[in-house]
């Protein structure tokens, strides 16, 4: 399946929309083909078919602190350090290699070509697959954390539209309403991750000094970013929002 799209209905079911009405999945016996609505630019067919409620296939993150690192990675790929522990739906164990694709990636102003590679249930009535992606980007993002906390803190200073317009060629200029979004959701999930994020800055630093009065930034997140730099190299060798992805996915991770 190369792209898919996922909507909730009401009842035991969710209906998987496939953008490509070749891919069917030959074990449901219901086939319906229907034309849904526009999608970008462009209107689609579909396949449409039943499936247990779940998504077909997840996304796992494993740490690299950028794409470099990621690259060097893939010349001589140890898949074992990859696999994931088990199968999210069923709790199988067994995870075979199932391929990878190519993504495109915008970082230090430059696009770069990554492979991710992909993970099946060995479990006959499972099946399910999984994509395992480098920690420094997200699922369907095309833009990497640290592209987004250089956008997000100069809008953070001057107006969306000068902070889209500013980002320089090849990755810009940007849509100001991508920066609203990013903007967005980065301010969500420093609300949510507050606590988590100063337990583990004292985690790794109990005698840090707290910028005060004068030195103090106004900004919320400049404040975390100087706090942020306060920490040990050999600790924190990322940027804050990707420090911040990496306390997201193990928050979830401990809660699941």
């Amino acid at each position: 399946m190369l792209c898919s799209l996922t909507e909730g209905f009401p009842g035991d079911c969710r209906m998987t929309i496939c953008i490509v009405p070749t891919i069917i999945d030959r074990r449901r016996k219901r086939r319906e083909t229907v034309r849904f609505g526009r999608l970008g630019l462009c209107f689609c067919k579909a396949t449409v078919f039943p499936c247990p409620y779940s998504i077909m296939s997840l996304s796992y993150s494993i740490p690299f602190p950028n794409v470099e690192s990621y690259l060097r990675f893939c010349e001589a790929p140890n898949l074992d350090l990859l696999r994931p522990p088990s199968c999210e739906f069923c709790g199988c164990t067994t995870l075979h290699s199932h391929g990878c694709y190519v993504r495109n990636v915008w970082a230090e102003e430059k696009l770069w070509r990554i492979r991710v590679f992909r993970f099946r249930c060995a479990n006959s009535d499972c099946k399910h697959t999984c994509s395992v992606l480098p920690s420094f980007v997200g699922r369907y993002e095309r833009f990497t954390w640290d592209v987004q906390e250089v956008v997000c803190t100069k809008a953070d200073e001057q107006s969306l539209e000068e902070a889209a317009k500013r980002l320089p060629a090849p990755v810009g200029p940007l849509c100001a309403r991508t920066v609203w979004r990013w903007m967005k959701r980065w301010q969500e999930d420093m609300d949510k991750l507050d606590s988590q994020f100063w337990q583990y800055v004292i985690s790794l630093h109990p005698t840090i000094r707290m910028p005060r009065g004068r030195n103090r930034p106004t900004q919320r997140l400049r404040y975390w970013q100087q706090i942020w730099m306060e920490l040990s190299p050999s600790k924190v060798n990322v940027g804050l929002f990707h420090g911040l992805y990496r306390l997201r996915q193990s928050q979830s991770t401990s809660t699941a």
